[in-house]
């Protein structure tokens, strides 16, 4: 399971950690996008548009989301899956079956139970599409 801390208030950094240890911080998050680190490679979001939103890495494309804000439909070499808002927590889908959760813990607190089968980087992906409302 992961969680998110969010830091500061103006430009915030989410610290994401799971088991207690840090394992990324997405950084400089805005409306435009934010990078994060993992395993010491970095990965950049970039929003193209109002309804794409592509994750890439060193190695170039990672996934791509494409939506709305409260839907989003993501791609990556590792599969398609839909992510999708309600009233207290995001889901994550495949093939119409929920397979994860990302919901709130406090104001400045988030949990992801996301299937640990999903690189790293695309399950912080995954989370900086809730989070970012919330930037």
């Amino acid at each position: 399971m992961l969680r998110a801390t969010r830091r500061g208030f103006r430009k915030p950094t989410f610290v994401i950690s799971e088991a207690g240890r840090r394992v990324a911080t997405l950084a400089g998050i805005d409306r435009r996008g934010g990078e994060f680190a993992v395993a010491g490679r970095r990965f950049q979001v970039f929003h193209e548009g109002r309804t794409r939103i592509t994750l890439t890495g060193s190695a170039g494309y990672v996934a791509t989301a494409d939506g709305d804000g409260s839907h989003w439909s993501i791609s990556s070499a590792a599969g398609r899956w839909e992510f999708t808002s309600s009233d207290s927590a995001w889901e994550l889908r495949l093939d119409g079956d929920p397979i994860g959760v990302v919901r709130p813990e406090s104001a400045s607190a988030w949990q992801a139970d996301l299937p640990g089968d999903l690189p790293l980087p695309l399950r912080v992906f995954v989370f900086y599409l809730a989070l970012e409302p919330a930037a």
